[in-house]
């Protein structure tokens, strides 16, 4: 290929259609570390069809990334893309892809027209999803116009879909359009026909706030929400229009009312940045106190060992048994946060997430228990006062035993201490 990118054009061309007919001609399946090798392969066609003969032939290289991107059905059946990366490599040439047709002159928007719908609405693995958007400056308003009566002719001509996928990729395709034309009205007319407005409501006000009808939008939001009023993401829309409308002390309430109900630092942050100074101390004492009662125990220990790490540790002493190991992906920040200070209710916070994983007993999450009691292990060398607690050479990695409730569970499990003190033994051993 790179001495093809030096050589004359047609030379190029033909080796460039050889390696992608290759890649559709090769049927055995790619494993998750296999599927890199295939992103990069792809890649490397994509960059030279770029690279190398978009420049001179915007034409050929539209036609070969077109070859390209319906490689989709084959590379997705005989690859794991669980990662994203043959995904991720697809999307980018599709929007390589128009900018080829873009680039070629006196381009037929007919023709375009007819290749963009082929490609939307056979888009089984989702890579081809955004070819209108990609594709609206080589199709104008023109080609615009011939792709909408080529997806409203469709839906005439097929009522039998009216509950079926197929009609809605139809009126997706609609909606793809209304936002190439930044035509909000078409946009909602597309969810109207589809019979979905209801689930679109979001996506329908966040283009009436980007087109400034902030006043509609507002109404919609209250419409929506007049049957729910549980946290969800369109209150943190309604928070910022009431703010664009200069309605501060109501976009407040809403963002407190969001905080209590999720205990989310980053909403009562923003609520603080807009509270006068004076009062701060006061909200933040409010936060406390409603996170100390919050029933959403990992969520309240999050936020406390920000706001408050004392309240946290006494809150992690004081309910360990209610709590659950398994929400690791909070409990371990918080008990990092409080290892210097409360290194007694980091030790407690981690010796609860390895009882969750030898709860569930599955052997390949073992190592990250090791590395938990581990980390106990050094953290409990700062602990003056164990309370009554379980002193921690009594759960040493290399003598796992249970002798209280807060460890019961590894008595269950013989295997899995068997195999977690084997590999703390390991990793002590390999260890500067």
């Amino acid at each position: 290929m790179a001495l093809a990118a030096g050589s004359s054009d047609d030379e190029l061309v033909q080796v460039l259609r050889t390696e992608i007919d290759a890649v559709r001609s090769n049927c055995r399946y790619c494993d998750y570390r296999e599927s890199k090798t295939l992103a990069l392969e792809l890649d490397r066609i994509r960059t030279a069809i770029v690279e190398h003969l978009l420049p001179r032939l915007p034409g050929a290289a539209a036609d070969l990334l077109g070859r390209l991107i319906r490689l989709d059905h084959h590379v997705f059946k005989h690859a794991d893309d669980s990662g994203g990366v043959v995904g991720s490599v697809m999307t980018e040439a599709v929007t390589d892809f128009g900018r080829a047709l873009a680039a070629i002159p006196d381009r037929n928007t007919r023709i375009l027209a007819d290749e963009v719908f082929a490609l939307f609405t056979a888009n089984a693995y989702g890579v081809h999803s955004g070819v209108i958007g990609v594709c609206k400056d080589a199709l104008v308003s023109r080609g615009l116009e011939e792709l909408e009566h080529l997806f409203r002719s469709r839906l005439v001509r097929a009522p039998a879909l009216i509950e079926s996928d197929s009609r809605h990729v139809l009126t997706g395709g609609l909606a793809a359009i209304a936002d190439a034309r930044e035509d909000v009205d078409g946009f909602i007319d597309a969810h109207q026909l589809a019979g979905n407005e209801d689930l679109a409501v979001k996506d329908i006000v966040q283009r009436l706030v980007g087109a400034g009808r902030l006043h509609e939008a507002l109404q919609r939001l209250e419409h929506a929400e007049a049957g729910d009023r549980r946290f969800s993401p369109l209150k943190e829309l309604r928070v910022e229009i009431l703010d664009r409308l200069g309605r501060s002390d109501e976009a407040q309430a809403v963002r407190w009312a969001m905080f209590l109900q999720s205990l989310s630092a980053r909403i009562l942050d923003d609520y603080l940045a807009r509270t006068p100074e004076g009062a701060r101390a006061g909200t933040i004492d409010k936060a406390i106190a409603s996170a100390r009662q919050h029933r959403d125990l990992p969520a309240a220990l999050s936020l406390l060992s920000r706001i408050a790490p004392g309240f946290a540790a006494e809150m992690a002493t004081n309910r360990l048994p209610e709590l659950n190991g398994e929400p690791y992906f909070i409990l371990r920040p918080v008990a990092e946060r409080l290892a210097g200070d409360f290194p007694l209710a980091a030790v407690l916070l981690r010796r609860r997430i390895a009882d969750a994983v030898l709860l569930r007993a599955k052997s390949q999450s073992y190592e990250h228990a090791v590395q938990d009691l581990m980390a106990s292990e050094e953290t409990a060398a700062k602990v003056t006062d164990w309370l009554g607690m379980l002193p921690q050479e009594a759960v040493s990695p290399t003598d796992i035993r249970a002798a209280s409730t807060e460890v019961r569970v590894l008595e269950t499990h013989e295997c899995g201490r068997v195999e977690l003190a084997q590999m703390a033994a390991d990793i002590q051993c390999i260890q500067p």
